[in-house]
Order: C-alpha cells, then structure tokens, then sequence
C-alpha cells in the first residue's frame, strides 16, 4: 500500500470514529469556520490511531525481540559475528564455550586467535571465501586451540550480511561441535588400520 492509499484509509478510519464520538463544541471559541474545527478533530482522532497503531506495532516488535534473544541465547549451536577484519563483534553463550575454555575476554578479537596453529591457513581462506561469496560457506572439523586437553572440533558455516553501521560487512558464523563425531571416527580408523 503506497503513502497516499494509506493517508486515504486512515481519514476515512478517522471519519468513521470521529462520527461516533461526541463532538466538541469549541466552536463559539473561534471565529473559525466549522470546517476547520472538523479538520483538527479529524487530525486528533488521526494522530490518536497512529499512536494506536504505533503501541501496536512497538509491543509486538518487542514480543519478537524477546523471542529471538532467546533462541539466540539458548541455541544448541554457536553464533558469532565478525566484522570484515575477522574480530568478534557478538556471540551467544553456547559461542562462548566452544571459544574459550577459560573464559577469556573474547570481544575485539580475532577469531584466528581461538583456533589451533594446525588449522589457521584453512579458516583464513574459508573466511576470504565467505566475504568474497554471498552464498553460504561451509568449512569443516577446525581445531580449536587453547591447549586444550582434549582436542575440540567444529564445523563452521557462514555468509556476509551488510552492516548497517559502517560501510563493510559483517561474517555471521555458526558453529557446530562436532569433537564426539571426529573422536568417533578417530577410534574406528585405529580399531581398522592399527599402526596406521
């Protein structure tokens, strides 16, 4: 619907109810023609359902927040995004822990920082991939870093969104734990090739 569509079907709204609310008698206190008084009774009752419609509008966004901050917070996965430099710029809990073993400060780092040596080259051309695509990119069994006593492994997957607030983008990065799975098949391939 285009603005003026809009502006039409409000007045009549506006119309509508202003015809069955009681009128004001403010006339005699101007010298005014009816008609104008009729016009900012018409624009009060305008304004009054905008502000309605508004309430409306900011409850049910609100209600929508609330419902994405949770799934956001709670998700069985990670969710990080970087900015163009490939510093983390926002993460959820179960993030923080696929990160960062010993609760260190995470924000403005790079992400390169959270991974194994071993496994460095392949997410920097994964992330060269992502921001040179805008499909989603996949890259998998990274090794974590941070020394930790048992190897931690993920999936990664990612795509750049526009960021609003500067001129580049941002990496939005999910990130699946797949340390059991790569342990797993670890044990099989021992179990078959012994020595191998």
């Amino acid at each position: 619907m285009d603005i003026q569509s809009h502006y039409e079907v409000l007045r009549k709204a506006a119309e509508l109810r202003l015809s069955v609310q009681p009128a004001l008698d403010i006339s005699s206190h101007f010298s005014e023609p009816d008609g104008l008084v009729h016009e900012l009774q018409l624009h009060e009752v305008e304004l009054q359902m905008q502000n309605e419609v508004l309430l409306d509008s900011l409850a049910r966004e609100e209600a929508l927040r609330a419902k994405y901050q949770d799934l956001f917070n709670f998700a069985p996965v990670g969710y990080v995004t970087l900015d163009r430099g490939g510093r983390v710029t926002d993460l959820n809990p179960k993030a923080v822990h696929m990160l960062s073993e010993h609760g260190r400060e995470i924000f403005g780092q790079p992400f390169l920082r959270f991974v194994a040596p071993s496994s460095q080259p392949q997410v920097v051309a994964f992330l060269n991939d992502v921001l040179a695509s805008t499909d989603e990119v996949r890259c998998e069994q990274i090794e974590m870093g941070e020394q930790r006593v048992v190897p931690h492994y993920l999936n990664l997957q990612a795509r750049t969104r526009p960021d609003s607030a500067s001129t580049g983008a941002q990496i939005h990065l999910v990130m699946l734990d797949v340390t059991a799975l790569r342990m797993a098949l670890d044990d099989v391939v021992k179990r078959v090739c012994p020595g191998g």
